[in-house]
């Protein structure tokens, strides 16, 4: 069942919980070569998120702090859209 966005308005830890990580849990058992990078958004930091994730075991790279390499590509990323 798709939900639209509007259903569950703006994206909050629990609405990042109960919508998003499902979807990412099922994409990641399915193509287990693959992991996931979050920025520091706040409902993903959230010690619930971060628990559920741990929970689920999902493959997770760390979003660093400061890193001159991924400005530069963000900053390509942001052009081209």
């Amino acid at each position: 069942m798709l939900v639209s966005i509007e259903d569950w308005g703006h994206i909050t830890m629990e609405s990042y919980i109960k919508h998003i990580i499902p979807v990412l849990d099922d994409r990641l058992q399915q193509h287990p070569e693959l992991c996931f990078m979050q920025d520091g958004a706040p409902g993903h930091r959230g010690g619930e998120t971060r628990a559920e994730i741990q929970r689920r075991n999902m493959p997770i790279i760390p979003w660093p702090p400061y890193s001159p390499d991924l400005e530069s590509n963000l900053a390509l990323l942001k052009k081209r859209t």
